[in-house]
């Protein structure tokens, strides 16, 4: 028998992420490939089979599958992630070198 997950919890997860990692629906739309309505239903609890879009957000909110699905397991995937507010406080150089280091990390992945 398939396990069903609470689309209501998991939609409150989503958008607990999406706040901490001070993301806006529109920009984790883009992040996820869907449009911002497709968030807020998700958010909401209206979208009745999680598990189809689980990965899809796990990789955006960086946490894992398991926490979104269920809220258990791990919370935060591969270390803390900066909040964007945080970013803007860093040098210039800081700033630029991260930028770096994000792009090789998601070329690599792509490749």
């Amino acid at each position: 028998m398939k396990q069903t997950y609470d689309p209501i919890e998991f939609g409150r997860r989503v958008a607990e992420l999406r706040n901490e990692r001070e993301l806006s629906q529109p920009v984790l739309a883009k992040m996820v490939g869907c449009r911002q309505s497709n968030v807020w239903n998700i958010e909401k609890g209206k979208f009745k089979d999680p598990e189809k879009q689980a990965l899809k957000y796990a990789r955006a909110l960086r946490t894992t599958v398991e926490w979104l699905l269920t809220g258990k397991g791990r919370k935060y995937a591969k270390g803390r992630i900066m909040p964007a507010s945080e970013y803007g406080d860093l040098p210039e150089h800081v700033q630029e070198r991260l930028t770096a280091i994000v792009d090789e990390i998601q070329n690599r992945d792509e490749a």
